[in-house]
């Protein structure tokens, strides 16, 4: 027997009866709806994912579209290329992978980016380097990273009270630095990158010190921080 009320009704089973709220009913339902949402987008998502399908080229190329409408394809010497595609070539943002090293985020125009340009035949997918880009291996790139990490951590640590040795050191480490990554932005030919890094090579050298005041290596030293992070995020993706 059901009986009605202002915030809700009452069940009533022989002598026993059991209230229920308006907005407990409302809350259930709104599960009830998520949760069947939720296993609809499951089951196309794994409808989607099935779909997925391999074709193979005459070159030993091959290509993959997969359910989130990105696309990998494999090169005959096992690089990948892994984003989107327009009229069956890369085009917009995408990742670069040559074999075994480290890759690159590139941004592509129907198969051509600064660094690389994608080819499409009849007998499968080929990739070009183009000319004027030259080769780092992927452990001078974390030789670099790491010496960017360490050199920004120590350059934080020179703000407070040190040892006069302890800024000779990283006049040294710095040096080190900024010459990697000057010679990072010369190879891949972005001349105002390695000027800057040439500046602030010759800033810190230890051979022929400058000497300023306490304060002034202070203010350096803060923009030394972000300007030598920003040379290598600048540099990061340019080099293969």
């Amino acid at each position: 027997m059901l009986e009605f009320h202002e915030y809700g009704f009452y069940i009533i089973f022989g002598n026993n009866g059991h209230f229920f709220f308006w907005r407990n009913i409302a809350n259930t339902i709104l599960i009830i709806i998520v949760i069947s949402l939720l296993v609809i987008l499951i089951k196309m998502i794994l409808r989607r994912k099935d779909d997925e399908k391999t074709k193979s080229f005459l070159n030993s190329s091959t290509i993959v579209n997969k359910w989130n409408g990105k696309s990998v394809i494999t090169f005959p010497d096992l690089s990948l290329y892994n984003g989107k595609l327009k009229n069956n070539l890369p085009h917009g943002k995408g990742i670069f992978k040559i074999c075994t090293f480290q890759p690159l985020k590139l941004r592509f125009n129907e198969g051509v980016s600064s660094l690389v340009k994608i080819n499409k035949t009849e007998n499968g997918y080929t990739y070009e380097v183009i000319e004027g880009i030259t080769h780092l291996g992927s452990e001078l790139l974390l030789y670099i990273k790491w010496l960017v990490i360490i050199n920004c951590f120590a350059l934080v640590i020179a703000l407070t009270r040190m040892p006069y040795g302890y800024y000779t050191i990283l006049r040294i480490l710095t040096t080190f630095t900024t010459c990697g990554l000057s010679y990072v932005s010369y190879k891949s030919k972005r001349l105002s990158l390695t000027i800057l890094s040439l500046i602030l090579c010759i800033i810190y050298n230890p051979i022929l010190p400058f000497h300023i005041g306490k304060t002034s290596w202070q203010i350096i030293n803060i923009i030394s921080i972000p300007v030598i992070i920003i040379l290598y995020l600048s540099n990061r993706n340019r080099v293969k």
